[in-house]
């Protein structure tokens, strides 16, 4: 696998984006994808910090700390919180407009990459106060959702939205120790099994347990009211499967003594990347390589626990080169090709960035 030629390539991405930073300093909004939610500039920013942070790294290219900069800037502006609470992340009328917790933690992801290099310890107080403003269930050892104004929304009943904040959390913790913020994200992990519905064979549900009846109750009126809506939500839930595992992936990193990580549970959700059904099916899903980059995802849970994906390396390389080859358009210099968004797809090129290693 040469990590040297996908490196060229990210870097390649990444001076290119250069020129998408608009007199505003924000990068390109999209859409979310195949949900088609209108998205402020938010989410692609934040992204752009990661991608920009490890380009600069890599090169010490000074116009890659400028960019960084400038998207700091852009998301400790005031105006996008005025109320000081949760990100203004989408406009779509029937939906929160934080975008659940994962809007927020993708916020608190690209703002803690961008701490690693320009060291503004207001971040840190931007980042803490953003994750401690979302309650913490102590029954459900789950987080609530807040919307810009404040309001108090119910938990977030997708299960990688909670992940991923929990992630965020991590992140957190891996700057700056914060007593809070490291209860409840152990707590979270505590009572992980409670709350993750995972297959028979490892594929990671996308809704969290909502009860044994509960449960029970709506797949049965599925499978005999709405057969075509299981075949969907298997697929679904094969093009986030790598989404869940990544994020794990980067927990682990800093949190290698969590307990799940010892459980068979958890070796069978990793080892669900090597699956006959994930294999076929991750290039037939919408929320494959038109939305979610399972490329990088997959390559980044195969480096962290090649241990439990052994003889995988082919597979992980055919679906990068795949990957490349479908979806990397050599004329823009990004991943806009065959997707549904092309600004978001291009901006979560940050997720091959955390295989480089130094």
């Amino acid at each position: 696998m040469n990590l040297n030629k996908l490196k060229d390539l990210f870097l390649k991405a990444c001076y290119a984006a250069l020129g998408n930073i608009n007199q505003n300093e924000y990068m390109p909004s999209g859409h979310n994808g195949s949900y088609h939610d209108i998205e402020t500039p938010v989410r692609n920013t934040a992204h752009w910090i990661i991608s920009f942070s490890k380009a600069y790294k890599l090169t010490n290219d000074i116009r890659f700390y400028e960019a960084i900069i400038l998207c700091i800037n852009y998301l400790k502006n005031e105006k996008l919180r005025p109320s000081k609470k949760t990100y203004n992340c989408r406009d779509k009328e029937g939906k929160d407009k934080c975008n659940g917790l994962i809007g927020q933690a993708w916020v608190i992801e690209g703002l803690i990459s961008g701490y690693e290099i320009v060291k503004d310890k207001e971040i840190l107080l931007i980042v803490e106060e953003l994750f401690l403003l979302h309650p913490f269930s102590k029954e459900k050892k789950m987080w609530h959702r807040v919307q810009p104004n404040g309001d108090v929304l119910s938990l977030d009943l997708t299960f990688n939205h909670q992940l991923w904040f929990a992630m965020a959390g991590f992140k957190i913790l891996n700057i700056q120790y914060n007593k809070t913020i490291e209860k409840r994200c152990l707590s979270f992990f505590n009572a992980i099994s409670s709350n993750l519905k995972v297959s028979k064979n490892g594929r990671i549900g996308q809704a969290v347990k909502q009860g044994l009846k509960q449960d029970f109750i709506k797949y049965n009126l599925k499978r005999i009211l709405r057969k075509n809506e299981i075949e969907y939500m298997k697929l679904k839930e094969v093009g986030y499967h790598a989404f869940n595992t990544y994020a794990f992936s980067e927990i682990y990193s800093i949190y290698p003594e969590i307990q799940f990580f010892k459980t068979n549970l958890y070796s069978k959700i990793i080892k669900y990347i090597a699956s006959k059904e994930y294999i076929i099916n991750i290039y037939n899903s919408t929320y494959g390589f038109k939305y979610n980059p399972p490329g990088f995802e997959v390559l980044r849970t195969y480096l962290t626990h090649k241990e439990l994906l052994i003889d995988s390396e082919n597979f992980v390389e055919s679906l990068l080169n795949f990957h490349i080859t479908n979806n990397y358009n050599h004329e823009q210099s990004s991943f806009t090709k065959n997707v549904h968004d092309q600004n978001t797809s291009s901006a979560r090129l940050y997720e091959l960035s955390t295989s480089f290693k130094f």
